[in-house]
């Protein structure tokens, strides 16, 4: 039998990956101690993630050079009772870096956090010849500068090891303002749910951002190559990375009333065998009121009900989600509707909107508020859209280039 351990493992794409990777027996165990389940060894093989990366090695009778020199440990072998630690999470994150075209060499690099992940990322920074290496932690500690006094100094290359940002705590504060720093060409978070943190997404345009997706399915490859002591076609990596990436991505469709997103959204869920959501009938679901009632408090109340409707479902997979028209009108809606989704516009013709029915609309009364609703928000729907449909034409093909673009 082969494990993942940690503490909270409820969205882990290991048991996946592996069973992707060979038809293995390997499950997910949370465990609250380690002691019993080291003492009873009664498993195959390990892999190991947080918090106990670095616990794990005075469990071990051997580890390899890569680990000890690391201090970090996230896969185990137990041969005949005799227990060896790696770490293949150095692999994967040399692999992440070389799959984006990220130089090292000569870079000065801030690590966020100072657990397991980080001493891995240290080392590979440092094996590729990193300027200088900085580390930076809530809480003061040893040769690590704090939050506060890291803004200070300028970084080419910032690199999240922390959990801050990970679903289901999606909205987490930032730490780090990225704006601080002049020089900085890319930011990696080693999260991959979301695939987009805030972290990400609040670096500037022109910044490269990598989740750490790829990083977790290379990993996995060369801890199963231990596992099964069998060499694996390495192109399986890239086939997984690719379908997992593709059935995590939500479809957030946007733009006026009567533009057609409740419609199309259906017929896209059943063509690309997605969940479809409606925001608004979420809404109503939730309160057991029309939307029309729930304006009657205000459309301050309203909105302050729609973003938490967002935030909710923003932090799901798989989805075609149906926004109301107004969604934009809250950066911070969009802002979490983009950690897992395709921003996706239905530019409808507004002489097609004036001319359908706007009955049950709160904010529209007659033609003339649905052209100042048009002017109000066109420029928001433009500016937030990844895709912009003219003709509510979009193939499977069109969106995983659009996926890729984003992410892969």
């Amino acid at each position: 039998m082969f494990y993942l351990i940690g503490k909270t493992l409820k969205h882990s794409l290991s048991e996946f990956i592996h069973q992707r990777l060979s038809s293995i027996n390997y499950k997910c165990l949370e465990l609250d101690s380690l002691d019993d389940f080291f003492l009873e060894k009664n498993f195959k093989g390990l892999n190991v993630t947080i918090p106990y990366k670095e616990e794990v090695i005075k469990y071990l009778d051997l580890i390899d050079e890569k680990a000890n020199k690391i201090g970090a440990v996230n896969t185990i072998i137990n041969n005949d009772g005799i227990l060896t630690g790696f770490n293949t999470d150095y692999d994967g994150f040399k692999a992440l870096l070389v799959k984006n075209e990220i130089k090292v060499k000569d870079k000065r690099v801030l690590i966020l956090g100072t657990g397991g992940s980080s001493k891995t990322v240290r080392e590979v920074c440092k094996d590729l010849e990193a300027r200088s290496i900085t580390f930076c932690s809530r809480s003061k500690k040893k040769n690590c500068l704090s939050y506060d006094e890291v803004v200070t100094f300028d970084f080419e290359l910032v690199i999240n090891t922390t959990p801050v940002g990970m679903s289901p705590n999606n909205d987490s504060d930032l730490l780090l303002d990225l704006n601080e720093f002049v020089s900085l060409e890319t930011v990696i978070d080693l999260i991959y749910n979301p695939l987009s943190t805030k972290l990400l997404l609040s670096a500037k345009e022109n910044i490269k951002v990598v989740n750490g997706l790829y990083m977790l399915v290379y990993q996995a490859y060369a801890a199963h190559k231990n596992f099964i002591e069998e060499e694996i076609n390495i192109d399986i990596i890239d086939e997984i990375y690719l379908e997992l990436l593709h059935n995590n991505v939500n479809i957030v469709l946007i733009g006026m009333p009567m533009s057609g997103k409740s419609t199309y959204g259906k017929l896209l869920s059943d063509k690309l065998n997605m969940d479809f959501v409606d925001i608004d009938k979420e809404i109503v679901k939730r309160e057991k009121e029309t939307i029309v009632d729930i304006f009657k408090d205000g459309e301050s109340y309203f909105r302050d009900i729609e973003s938490q409707v967002v935030l909710d479902i923003a932090k799901m997979h798989n989805l075609v989600i149906s926004t109301g028209g107004g969604v934009i009108k809250r950066k911070s809606n969009i802002d979490a509707l983009k950690q897992n989704g395709i921003i996706v516009f239905l530019d409808r013709d507004l002489d097609e909107i004036l001319d359908s029915d706007n009955s049950n609309r709160p904010l529209i009364t007659d033609k003339q508020s649905i052209i100042n609703l048009y002017i109000e928000r066109i420029n928001l729907y433009y500016n937030y859209a990844d895709l912009i449909l003219k003709n509510h034409q979009l193939s499977k093909e069109e969106l995983y280039e659009i996926i890729n673009s984003k992410w892969a």
